[in-house]
């Protein structure tokens, strides 16, 4: 008998240990529903030290266009342009995937393999929760991030945390997923958004 209730609880055991999503399972979900589309428009609010800032995302691959009150930044994959909407001034750089990371938060989701160690925090409000810390610290100015996941295999809510102690916590309001975008998007048209300096840090 003490057999037979033995094999029972370790038949469950193993039963329910394997309905349990690990962290590196929810963030692989999360990535390959990002990647099936062509490319996602988003929706979202940052919250950091200068209060709230709404904003859109336009991605496709690693090629984005990111538009808040404050600026405007395109990146092609390669080059990325940002404009600063107070003086219209454009600055152009090659970043590293480092340097995208710590100015976009929505880059890690992509990116985190290789860069960050997953681990499973509690859900809550039926949320998964994931939070990603450096493999390498002294590579990244990023101390730790916490991402919020629905069941549906969309973030809801990236919080980032420098380690200077700043932070940038993210809430993603709606995704939609579309088709594919003219490459052109992602790049700095002068003739649409003509800047009074072009500063060319390349």
């Amino acid at each position: 008998m003490k057999k037979v209730l033995f094999f029972i609880f370790v038949l469950v055991s193993t039963c329910c240990y394997g309905a349990t999503k690990s962290a590196t399972g929810i963030l692989e979900a999360m990535c390959a529903k990002i990647t099936s589309s062509a490319s996602l428009d988003v929706d979202f609010t940052i919250n950091g030290g200068q209060g709230a800032v709404s904003g859109h995302l336009t991605m496709s691959g690693p090629a984005y266009v990111m538009t808040t009150p404050q600026l405007k930044v395109w990146y092609n994959g390669t080059t990325q342009w940002t404009m600063i909407e107070s003086t219209r001034e454009v600055s152009i750089t090659e970043p590293e995937l480092a340097e995208i990371m710590e100015s976009n938060p929505f880059t890690i989701l992509n990116h985190y393999q290789g860069f960050y160690k997953a681990l499973r925090l509690p859900d809550s409000g039926g949320r998964y929760q994931i939070e990603l810390t450096p493999l390498k610290p002294r590579g990244t100015n990023i101390k730790s991030v916490k991402v919020s996941i629905n069941p549906n295999n969309y973030p809801a809510k990236v919080l980032v945390t420098f380690t200077n102690g700043d932070m940038i916590d993210a809430a993603i309001g709606k995704i939609i997923a579309s088709g594919r975008k003219d490459p052109k998007i992602f790049e700095y048209d002068g003739d649409k958004y003509p800047a009074i300096e072009i500063i060319d840090l390349r």
